[in-house]
């Protein structure tokens, strides 16, 4: 396959107004020789170099770049089983490499007690239930005091309201987890 060269016609034409015209290889290489043509830019596609402003072309070129850092960087790693590794005890290489990143029991605590959470929230008022999604779980939280309003509570209102839902969670939770034990 061979390569095709475009360059415009008015380097100095807006985006929709651009003509193309297509040179040989021997034409190109005199147009980019040219001192006339020292700030045309082009971009090469393998099999189509099209001429570019300055800005496309040095987004092409660091695309181009990353692309060959990321293939020359795979180039310097192998991937090793973790199978591959056997002690003289017989452990494998997933027993003797330890994930000090992932603490386990922490996570196994954090997920019973976002289940516990679950439960307690299951156990309030609609009414109360409102509030909570409307000031914790909501993605457009709201403050307190249009949450009243809301309600027809005053904003000190609602915060005792809130003091209160809380307790009664935290008091739900600790159960359940006693519960589960």
């Amino acid at each position: 396959m061979y390569k095709r060269y475009f360059i415009k016609k008015d380097p100095n034409c807006r985006k929709k107004d651009i003509e193309w015209i297509e040179l040989s290889g021997r034409e190109f290489y005199r147009f980019v020789n040219d001192p006339a043509n020292k700030d045309r830019h082009f971009v090469d596609m393998d099999d189509v170099v099209l001429e570019s402003t300055s800005a496309q072309a040095r987004e092409h070129r660091s695309k181009v770049n990353h692309s060959n850092y990321l293939k020359e960087q795979e180039e310097e790693w192998s991937i090793v089983s973790i199978y591959a590794f056997e002690g003289d005890d017989g452990m494998s290489g997933e027993d003797i490499i330890a994930d000090i990143t992932q603490d386990v029991e922490e996570a196994v605590v954090l997920r019973l007690r976002k289940c516990a959470l679950r439960e307690a929230l299951r156990m309030l008022s609609a009414e109360d239930y409102l509030i909570v999604e409307r000031r914790y779980l909501s993605d457009s939280r709201i403050s307190e005091a249009e949450i009243g309003a809301l309600f027809g509570l005053t904003q000190s209102g609602l915060s005792r309201r809130l003091k209160k839902i809380r307790s009664f969670l935290k008091k739900a939770v600790i159960e359940f987890e006693k519960s589960q034990q």
